[in-house]
């Protein structure tokens, strides 16, 4: 409230809330500037003092018709009833004399005898319904109800008394407030001379104490229209006191209202409005006018002994029911909105309630303020860096930034609402999503005869729109990593939803994790541990200076991994257990907001499964199972290609046993055109073993030379090529005999055997050849072989090998040619020559 108008004076209100006083011929009122006030009657002759005041609202709008907003104070022509004051316990003064003749003067003393009389309720002397018994010690009466003394009478020897009553007595008469319970006291005289007169008394007239009634005066609320009181609030019961009914009957025109015993309400009904009110005086009048009156009921009391008030039609309550010009009001909304819900806009719908009571309905319309908060960017309300600007004009509200318009909300003149969001605003938290942004439009209530409402408020919770992001998995596997510069790599994309904020960036969140099969229970490469940074966009595994993988994310959420560095595994069992890495990715929108996942790299381990896996080659002189070698002679044995390169992290180990160690073994290498020896592997000539381990990217190309010292054979001479990586292990193994002292007879002649025409679409064709060649302990092979002339399709050809012995008796062959209409011819050769034969181990 900011300014009081009376009597054309202006009284502004201090900000400071110090109150401010206004007096005028009836009175005067204090008021402040919340609004509280006290008006205080200073004539009884009754008026009506009119104040006229101007309210603002918080942001300083005041009301546009402030001739409409009036205080009126009442003051009714005040007949003032007097009232009796129970000061307590009531006290006498008096005195008795004495004639003494001519006697010395003696003394005044009761006689111990008293009587009542008078209007004894129940015919008996009592207090509070307990009976009264009097007695007398030395010079004092006292009459007493149970343990509380009711009176006392204390006699003097010269004659003088004093009666004090301390409770009252229970008086008969109910109508008569004033009835009187005698009480007479006896008295004796003594003289000088111990004569004695005949009794006296001393007589005391109690009359009753009847309560008084207060005439009460209520005004209606009018934001309520009803008043509540008790119209015995101000009522003097004297000293017999209050009972629980108090109110006995309640009369409003001509008809009387008994009030029931059991406290039940009994409703008086008049042209104004409805008394409700039970026997302990409490009451509640409701209005059901706006046009004002008086209402006036007189009611009737009792005190505890029930006595009434003997002037009951002045004891009245009088209600005055104004000219009730009721201020609308109306009520405040709230609803929320997501901005992850905008495709392409968002909208919500409400309503204000507004009560006019019992005024025309009127309007509800926006009163052009509006104000933001929340979790606003920067503590401005803008969208997309622009300040929003909010405007009000028939019955819409516009939201702004430049030209694009961010929102409306449209107010119907019922109170419903319809917002609708078309930009998004820009919110303050990056790390929620749905951090909010309020906005309060205000509105008001004008009902039919222009009364203005206090503003009210709709409220639009604008949710933020954080951005999504859903992670990927790739796969490796470091099986593949078998080059001579090893690399495995894998490319994916994580799945960005930047919402209605819009695109920003997919970047790294610089964190990283590895799970699954780790050797130790930490990432290492080749023992060592594996560091991982993140620098820009690209995370780097580093096993001291070595970079062992990396991964690249791009802005649109493609990345690349990849690794250069095998990773220690830790099941040596499974050579396919999977070590996991996590690098962590994030989705910044326009405005800030974060959204994490994690990209999944799966590396599977490189364990060996079958060989051969190495590249090593042994080519054995002459045949596949025995060596011949002439008597104490050096000669080539074996000759032997073994890498590791482009194998991993594989290391392979080359071991020749059952050597004879009196025999001479010399590996040699090639330098130039000559094969010179070499001081490789370790040969044990005692227990017969040459062992050679390769590590990760060696290789070895060579021979091996054998002298032996007799003329005994060398057997089962066994190669074993172990392949090992992260732990597993395979091996393969071969063994041969090395025959000392044979020979050999030269290559015989390539001949034609025989030679026959053969109908290929009849038959088939079976050759049998048999030769006997020299004897020379080694292999013979006789050679198959069919032609046809050019019309003819293909036709199978094939070699076979006799078993070793030292004839070969014989050769057969069978071949089936197409259905064709020439002849074919099948020739049959047998050779007898050196041969040699490769054992790949690998």
């Amino acid at each position: 409230m900011t300014k009081v108008i009376f009597n054309g004076t202006t009284y502004t209100l201090p900000t400071s809330g110090a109150n401010v006083t206004i007096t005028s011929a009836n009175g005067k009122l204090t008021i402040n500037d919340k609004g509280a006030y006290s008006y205080t009657s200073t004539t009884t002759t009754g008026g009506k003092d009119t104040f006229t005041y101007v309210i603002a609202d918080k942001d300083g709008d005041t009301d546009t018709a402030p001739a409409t907003n009036t205080l009126t104070i009442t003051v009714d022509d005040i007949d003032y009833t007097p009232t009796v004051t129970n000061l307590g316990p009531i006290t006498i003064n008096d005195s008795v004399s004495a004639n003494y003749f001519s006697d010395a003067a003696g003394s005044i003393t009761g006689n111990n005898s008293f009587a009542s009389s008078g209007s004894k309720l129940g015919g008996n002397l009592t207090s509070n319904g307990v009976a009264v018994v009097v007695t007398q010690v030395g010079n004092v009466y006292t009459g007493k109800a149970g343990a509380d003394t009711v009176f006392t009478l204390t006699i003097n020897a010269n004659g003088s008394y004093t009666f004090v009553l301390n409770k009252p007595l229970d008086h008969a008469d109910k109508t008569n407030p004033d009835d009187i319970i005698t009480l007479d006291f006896g008295v004796i005289a003594t003289d000088g001379d111990g004569d004695k007169s005949t009794p006296g008394k001393i007589t005391i007239n109690v009359k009753d104490d009847g309560p008084t009634a207060v005439n009460d005066t209520s005004t209606v609320n009018p934001s309520t229209k009803t008043v509540t009181g008790d119209v015995t609030s101000n009522d003097d019961f004297g000293s017999d006191g209050k009972p629980t009914q108090a109110v006995t009957k309640v009369t409003f025109g001509s008809t009387t209202y008994n009030l029931p015993a059991d406290g039940s309400n009994v409703t008086i009904t008049t042209t104004n409005g409805k008394l409700v009110i039970n026997n302990t005086g409490k009451y509640t009048y409701t209005s059901t006018t706006t046009t004002g009156g008086v209402d006036n009921f007189s009611y009737v009391i009792k005190d505890k002994d029930g006595d009434t008030d003997t002037s009951a039609t002045t004891a009245t309550l009088k209600v005055v029911v104004d000219d009730l010009d009721y201020t609308p009001t109306v009520t405040s909304s709230a609803k929320t909105v997501d901005e992850t819900n905008m495709n392409p806009n968002t909208s919500v719908t409400g309503s204000v309630v507004a009560n006019y009571f019992d005024d025309v309905a009127g309007s509800i319309t926006g009163n052009n303020s509006f104000t933001s908060a929340g979790s606003k960017a920067g503590g401005n309300l803008t969208s997309n860096g622009v300040a929003v600007v909010v405007t009000y004009a028939n019955g819409v509200y516009t939201g702004k930034a430049g030209t694009s318009t961010v929102f409306t909300l449209t107010i119907g003149a019922n109170g419903s609402y319809t917002y609708n969001q078309f930009k998004p605003l820009d919110h303050a938290d990056k790390t929620n999503p749905d951090d909010i942004i309020n906005l309060n439009f205000g509105v008001i209530a004008t009902d039919g005869d222009g009364d203005k409402s206090l503003p009210g408020t709709i409220t639009i919770n604008v949710k933020d729109d954080g951005p999504a992001i859903i992670g990927s998995t790739a796969q490796v596997d470091e099986s593949d990593m078998k080059t001579a510069t090893p690399t495995i790599s894998t490319t994916g994309k994580v799945t960005v939803d930047f919402g209605t904020d819009g695109a920003g960036s997919v970047n790294g969140n610089n964190s990283f994790t590895s799970t699954g099969s780790l050797l130790g229970g930490k990432l290492t490469s080749k023992g060592v541990d594996v560091t991982v940074t993140q620098s820009g966009n690209t995370y780097i595994g580093k096993a001291g200076a070595e970079e062992v993988f990396k991964l690249v994310i791009n802005a649109d959420g493609t990345y690349t991994y990849t690794q250069s560095k095998i990773l220690d595994h830790a099941d040596p069992k499974d050579p396919n257990d999977v070590i996991t890495l996590n690098f962590g990715v994030k989705a910044t929108d326009y405005d800030g907001d974060v959204a994490n996942t994690v990209i999944k790299v799966n590396v599977l381990d490189d364990g060996p499964t079958t060989l051969p896996v190495p590249s090593v080659a042994i080519c054995v002189n002459n045949y596949e199972d025995n060596v011949y070698l002439p008597t104490s002679a050096y000669a080539t044995v074996i000759s032997m290609t073994a890498d590791t390169t482009g194998q991993g992290n594989q290391t392979l180990k080359l071991v020749l046993s059952g050597l004879d160690p009196d025999w001479a073994f010399t590996p040699v290498v090639q330098s130039g055109s000559s094969w010179v020896p070499i001081n490789l592997g370790t040969y044990n000539a005692a227990a017969g073993t040459w062992t050679l381990t390769l590590a990760p990217g060696e290789n070895f190309d060579g021979k091996f030379y054998f002298k032996p010292d007799s003329n005994v054979d060398l057997r089962d001479i066994t190669f074993t090529a172990t392949v090992t990586e992260d732990g597993q292990s395979v091996t393969q193994s071969d063994d041969f005999n090395i025959i000392v002292g044979a020979t050999d007879a030269a290559p015989m002649a390539m001949m034609a055997m025989a030679s026959e025409p053969v109908v290929d679409d009849t038959t088939a064709t079976s050759k049998v050849v048999s030769k006997s060649l020299a004897n020379d302990n080694l292999p013979d092979y006789a050679s198959v072989v069919e032609t046809h002339d050019a019309t003819q399709n293909a036709i199978d050809s094939f070699v076979h090998q006799t078993s070793s012995s030292s004839t070969v008796s014989s050769s057969s062959s069978t071949t089936t040619t197409n259905e064709v209409t020439t002849h074919a011819v099948t020739t049959v050769s047998m050779t007898d020559e050196l041969q040699q034969t490769q054992h790949q181990v690998a």
